[in-house]
């Protein structure tokens, strides 16, 4: 738990309307963890940054944030239960959210301040986006109170101001601007490019979410993987991208792919070990999500036996299990 000094407030008058009515209120927040269904690199940019061609959802794993305004300007975080999370101003994914917000509108002198009480059921390194959806699970309440006043007071068309919410997002991290979103999407770029998914015809699915005793650390992958792939061509992921446009084209099943897979394995063979158990019950719809340690099974009707008997030899190697829905809307 950490705070920042107070500072004067000089808010338009909407906004600090808004800051005087919602402050001491407690909002419970839901933050969805996300699955990868397919991650293609499409290439490298001279900065280093891989191109992406993602199809990602969002799955009934959640967070739970309960946010509340404050008049001062401090950042007050407590994590239940207590783990190895960043809460110092300026670190927390949340606080960084909450900064950029007010940030990218100039209002940074002027901002009110937050509490909140983040409860962790995201596994933490596991390529499910834990903290990338607290952000997001923040910055989408924040358009929700004050997105209208701050669109009127700048004169901002609906799109500039979803723009500048997309770049607020992508600031503080390449899995934001999706959690701001959430559902079914297709995610291009660095993660800038979301676009929902909507169809009808996606037959429900339950996900079951294996997570390994072992955390893989970004840095450590993205080292890897540049050394195991020193140059990468430029290749569009045109099945990703077909799907995105027409979701009733193929079964979401035939799409599970994930391009990093076999460097994660490299750096932690268990994963590989619990892959390899998973595909023997599920050899379709299995894979990695992000460049974590988690990785996860597409679970039909009629197969959550399936789920069961795995999650049983799983657990010999340490691998929990969550059964868990997709959430395509």
């Amino acid at each position: 738990m950490s705070v920042s000094p107070v500072i004067s407030k000089s808010l338009p008058p909407r906004l600090a309307q808004l800051v005087e009515e919602w402050t001491g209120r407690a909002s419970v927040l839901t933050a969805p963890a996300k699955i990868n269904v397919r991650l293609k690199v499409e290439g490298r940019r001279p900065d280093g940054y891989h191109l992406l061609s993602m199809i990602n959802c969002a799955t009934s794993l959640t967070d739970t944030l309960v946010f509340t305004i404050l008049q001062e300007d401090t950042a007050l975080i407590q994590v239940d239960p207590p783990m190895d999370i960043p809460t110092a101003v300026g670190e927390n994914l949340v606080t960084k959210a909450f900064q950029a917000f007010w940030r990218e509108f100039e209002l940074s002198d002027s901002r009110p301040g937050f509490s909140c009480v983040i409860t962790k059921r995201i596994p933490i390194g596991g390529g499910l986006g834990g903290g990338s959806a607290d952000a997001g699970a923040v910055i989408r309440h924040l358009v929700s109170i004050f997105g209208d006043a701050l669109r009127e007071y700048l004169s901002l068309p609906e799109g500039q101001f979803a723009a500048r919410i997309n770049r607020v997002a992508l600031s503080c991290g390449a899995d934001v601007p999706y959690s701001c979103v959430g559902g079914l999407c297709w995610v291009g770029g660095i993660g800038e490019q979301v676009d929902r998914i909507r169809s009808s015809e996606l037959a429900p699915h339950r996900v079951l979410l294996s997570v390994p005793p072992v955390a893989v650390s970004t840095q450590a992958f993205y080292d890897r993987f540049r050394s195991d792939h020193p140059s990468v061509a430029q290749s569009l992921d045109q099945r990703g991208r077909s799907f995105a446009r027409n979701p009733d084209s193929v079964s979401i099943v035939d799409l599970v792919e994930n391009d990093f897979e076999e460097t994660v394995i490299r750096l932690e063979p268990l994963i590989g070990k619990g892959l390899t158990l998973a595909r023997e019950a599920f050899p379709r719809g299995t894979a990695l999500t992000g460049s974590g340690s988690v990785f996860f099974s597409l679970v039909g009707d009629a197969q959550e036996g399936n789920a069961e008997a795995l999650s049983v030899r799983l657990s010999s190697l340490g691998i929990r299990t969550y059964l868990a829905s997709l959430n395509f809307l």
